[in-house]
């Protein structure tokens, strides 16, 4: 289970590096600026700001493409939150990995119970994000598909 763990952090560092990127290309600001004030204000602050990013363009196709991210991203960011900040439990009675997190220090109550597997299949889900961001910096013009 910790190498899993492992796994998702490393894809979502990467998956943080080309939101950054996005919004950067969107708004036309450097990265340089860009990255502390969203790596600074927490993985909230991508969703806040791909929604203004949204709201402020007059590209149709651009708003329908930041449309299908945004909610997909936001449930993304809670699933971090609870692979990243979750404990790893040891093996359940299926001899399986398993991996919790409680909703808050003072309820104790289980949130999520998830094994390799899922948290293997959550990196799925980064990369189906990725290409959502791909497909956008492709719109925008500042990626291209290879031939």
């Amino acid at each position: 289970m910790p190498w899993a763990i492992g796994l998702f952090v490393m894809d979502w560092a990467s998956y943080e590096r080309f939101l950054i990127r996005l919004v950067s290309d969107i708004e036309k600001v450097e990265i340089a600026t860009l990255k502390p004030q969203l790596l600074k204000g927490g993985t909230k602050v991508f969703a806040e700001r791909l929604r203004r990013c949204r709201n402020n363009s007059d590209d149709p196709i651009l708003v329908k493409l930041l449309d299908e991210l945004i909610p997909k991203h936001e449930i993304l960011v809670d699933v971090r939150h609870n692979i990243v900040h979750g404990y790893w439990q040891g093996m359940d009675e299926n001899h399986s990995f398993v991996h919790k997190r409680y909703s808050s220090r003072v309820s104790r109550e289980n949130v999520s119970l998830k094994t390799s597997t899922d948290v293997l299949k959550n990196r799925d889900d980064i990369n189906v994000l990725n290409g959502k961001i791909f497909d956008i910096l492709v719109h925008l013009g500042t990626m291209k598909r290879s031939d």
